[in-house]
């Protein structure tokens, strides 16, 4: 098929993936001219992306007074009680918040012998497995079987409960796992982040999950991302902090210990926007972002460290990849693929210990073969070419503490970046003692800390030390949201001050998924000027001709090689 072709049978057969209409794909009026400010002025621009955090909090509220909130934790809590598991299940950003919840959960687990027996009763399943925390799988999300079949491996019964988790509310892949704990019978909980009766106009697929009568659905929609249809940002943040919550409330009733007030989780939150936002921590995140897209702008690599923040971390270098087309981490044998523009080690372990502290136990990889994928009605591509999601496969990406003498030769700008959150000084980790001689190597060194002023009135403050307003969590949910909000802000300031943005649109974002082209040409019709059919067209037109490009040369985003060749004409 032609380029034409394509887009034409995507406008005709693919109508359910135009989703324009959704809020989480709309463009915020906060940060409509994000790109012009952070050149002006970088802690102003990092403000306006917080700014629309902050958003966010009178819905929040009353999401936490509602009775829904009360009964998730009263459904977690049972469930557990009675020997049954937990399943926490998503894709792209919600895949990887189900993994973080999952760890957490495990972390607190271990550390606490009257929790040890729930350890192996909470589960996450991502779309593409363990292997899509590190890269994202192709058109894994676009199928609602996959969601199916990866969940059902569990053999899910009438004791589990599924809490289905997609920011757009419209994932198949998503929506195929509350399925599946239909079919089983199992408590069923749909959460998202678009009004309900909006996706039930829009979406017929949502639809039919959200007005079955045995899925229990929580709707948390809290507005447009700072960045159009960047879900990563304000809508994971919002379903970590409340599904967080839930949580951290159903491991204390197990203990039979009070824990807070839903008004107490709401002003958590707020004081620690707040102090996030407080000047001096504006003023220090201002000096790492701009370091850090100084690297970049000059060609260079950065390199983080970091322990008990790696899953925090990963998470975000992960997702800077496709929504700014960036190099993605590479295997380590690969020396044909572009070179990431950052990665995370962990200088403590070696890569299979890495992997298992990350997640807090084995790797779970997928191996499905040819016939599973035809048995599942997967597409021509899949077939021919089932993706490697193994165990094995996510080993082939180095995390721990080898040198990785191709990032910092002698003619490369390198940054060497320390993470660390609150937990690796409550730990005394290695990694503040770590002095390895290939560090030295490196032409800049930088340092990234979150810290709490409730956890440490005696802290003396550092250049790169931000002081966050949190008090302490037995699944560390503050210390993860600190993380996130912080990380967040600075990779898309980073990216912003790098032109990887205009406006409030990611005009680099990879059309990897139907959702994501329906997505690329919106922008592509709304900045260059021209109807959406034509914009579908060029985007094709540009995907066929970026494919012929050599493997070793970092592939541009469609979309913005498609507006450059408008612009052009």
């Amino acid at each position: 098929m032609t380029p034409r072709e394509k887009a034409e049978q995507f406008i005709e057969e693919d109508k359910k993936f135009r989703l324009g209409g959704l809020i989480t794909e709309q463009s915020h009026p906060i940060t409509r001219n994000l790109s012009d400010a952070l050149k002006k002025s970088i802690p102003s621009g990092l403000k306006k992306l917080l700014d629309v955090d902050l958003e966010t909090l009178p819905i929040l509220k009353e999401i936490f007074e509602s009775s829904k909130f009360t009964e998730l934790i009263q459904d977690l809590h049972s469930t557990l009680k009675s020997g049954g598991r937990v399943f926490f299940t998503g894709c792209g950003a919600t895949g990887r918040l189900s993994i973080l919840l999952e760890s957490s959960w495990r972390e607190a687990c271990k550390e606490n012998t009257l929790l040890t027996r729930y350890e192996n009763q909470l589960f996450s399943i991502m779309a593409g497995g363990d292997y899509a925390l590190i890269k994202s799988v192709e058109g894994f999300e676009d199928f609602t079987n996959f969601g199916k079949e990866q969940i059902r491996s569990f053999s899910l019964t009438s004791k589990d409960m599924v809490v289905s988790i997609t920011e757009g509310g419209e994932t198949s892949f998503v929506i195929g796992t509350a399925w599946a704990g239909v079919e089983a019978s199992a408590k069923t909980w749909f959460v998202y982040n678009n009004p309900t009766e909006l996706l039930c106009q829009t979406v017929e697929r949502s639809c039919k999950i959200i007005q079955n009568p045995s899925v229990k659905s929580l709707d948390l929609t809290t507005g447009p991302m700072a960045i159009a249809g960047s879900t990563r940002m304000q809508a994971t943040t919002v379903e970590l902090l409340i599904i967080g919550s839930a949580l951290e409330c159903c491991l204390h009733k197990l203990l039979q210990k009070s824990f807070y007030a839903p008004a107490t989780f709401y002003k958590i939150y707020k004081d620690l926007l707040l102090s996030i936002q407080e000047s001096d921590n504006l003023l220090k995140l201002a000096k790492i972002t701009e370091n850090e897209a100084c690297v970049f702008s000059q060609g260079g690599t950065v390199t983080y460290l970091a322990n008990y923040g790696s899953l925090d971390l990963l998470t975000d270098t992960t997702e800077r990849a496709p929504t700014f087309s960036i190099p993605s981490f590479r295997k380590k044998r690969d020396r044909t693929a572009p070179l990431p523009f950052c990665i995370l080690k962990d200088p403590c372990r070696n890569n299979e210990e890495t992997w298992e502290h990350l997640l807090q136990r084995p790797i779970r990889g997928i191996d499905w073969v040819q016939s599973d994928y035809q048995r599942m009605k997967a597409p021509n591509f899949m077939i021919e070419n089932p993706p490697f999601l193994s165990r094995e496969s996510l080993l082939e990406y180095p995390m721990d503490s080898e040198e990785d003498k191709t990032r910092n030769q002698k003619n490369r700008i390198s940054l060497l970046t320390h993470f660390l959150v609150e937990s690796d000084f409550s730990q005394n980790a290695k990694i503040l003692q770590t002095d390895k001689s290939w560090f030295q190597h490196f032409s800049n060194k930088n340092s990234m800390i979150v810290r709490s002023k409730i956890l440490n009135n005696d802290l003396q403050s550092g250049d790169h030390s931000l002081q966050i307003s949190y008090p302490g969590s037995s699944l560390r949910l503050w210390e993860h949201l600190s993380a996130k909000l912080i990380l967040n802000t600075h990779s898309t300031a980073c990216m912003g001050l790098a032109d990887r943005i205009q406006g409030n649109w990611m005009i680099h974002v990879q059309a990897t998924n139907k959702k994501l082209i329906d997505r690329a040409s919106r922008l592509i019709a709304d900045l260059g000027k021209i109807s959406y059919s034509e914009a579908c067209i060029r985007l094709h037109e540009s995907i066929e001709l970026i494919s012929h490009f050599p493997p070793e040369k970092a592939k541009p985003s469609p979309a913005w090689f498609a507006l450059q060749q408008l612009h052009s004409a």
